[in-house]
């Protein structure tokens, strides 16, 4: 039996009463909120549940209570864990996955108005994310860390929680035949922790790998500004003012709308309206880049 259809957790779906349903998800509150609704709602005959990372008991009684007023216990089939919060990119390179991209990041790390809550629950977002891939590997890791930093930080809490599953020998992760030999293989892989505040060759070597170049420019949408670019010097009509494409917060950084702002100076030898600086530059991320 194969999958047939794919639909977006938070869509508006029909019920399918005669089909069984494979959910593949988060354990967050909005998605075990949803989740439930679809047990009472009885949109499908049967539910596997499958977590990306593991799911936590107080969530997992909300879907048996979900469940048995809905009178659906049986309909639910399977549960499980599968410790798959991260993404790989590559045979050797793997990152950090979270819905809010800005939630594990450098600047939330260091923003100097963090909260200890905050930065909690950041380094507990990294730590189940490197604790699923430790598990998927199959291999409990050396670690090793910088002291004094974020990076020491999340090595504790990872050390932590490695040693609780460990302790744990009927349900640890790392200790079942599929597994291989887990901790007690000769070949542990070395995990290094580095706070990039103290990683001082990686800055330097940055611009230098294709990798991390695209990963920087995709985000620009510089196709996009190469194209208004081209319009501003040649007198083509835009599609859009330029007023609305500098205010734009998802296209391309303060230097890209700085590059553009001057092209369009340039270009039309006259400066815009006093409107223009007030509405675009004083409100939008131009004018708190460089202001």
């Amino acid at each position: 039996m194969g999958i047939t259809l794919h639909l977006l957790l938070h869509s508006d779906r029909d019920p399918i009463p005669d089909v069984p349903a494979v959910y593949f998800v988060m354990p967050t509150e909005e998605n075990i909120d949803r989740m439930c609704q679809d047990l009472r709602n009885q949109l499908y005959e049967s539910y596997y549940l499958n977590f990306i990372s593991a799911i936590s008991r107080s969530k997992l009684e909300d879907i048996a209570n979900a469940a048995l007023a809905a009178s659906a216990v049986t309909q639910v089939a399977k549960v499980f864990d599968q410790y798959l919060n991260f993404i790989t990119l590559e045979d050797d390179m793997f990152v950090l996955c979270n819905q809010n991209k800005e939630l594990v990041s450098y600047r939330a790390i260091n923003r100097p108005d963090i909260t200890d809550t905050e930065m909690e629950t950041v380094m507990d977002t990294i730590v189940d994310s490197l604790f699923c891939f430790f598990v998927t590997l199959g291999a409990v890791p050396i670690i090793r860390c910088s002291r004094g930093t974020a990076a020491e930080m999340v090595a504790v809490k990872l050390d932590k929680k490695l040693r609780e599953n460990l302790r744990d020998a009927r349900n640890s992760l790392f200790t079942g035949d599929t597994l291989g030999a887990g901790q007690f293989s000769f070949q542990r892989p070395l995990l290094v922790l580095v706070d990039r505040n103290i990683d001082l060759a990686t800055p330097l070597h940055h611009t230098w790998t294709y990798q991390a170049l695209v990963h920087d420019v995709l985000a620009r949408k510089l196709d996009v500004y190469f194209e208004y670019e081209e319009k501003i010097m040649s007198k083509t009509t835009l599609d859009k003012s330029l007023l609305d494409i500098i205010s734009d917060p998802d296209a391309g950084t303060p230097e890209d709308k700085m590059r553009l702002f001057l092209i369009y100076y340039i270009s039309t030898q006259q400066a815009p309206s006093e409107g223009f600086y007030q509405d675009g530059l004083s409100s939008g991320q131009l004018w708190q880049h460089y202001h």
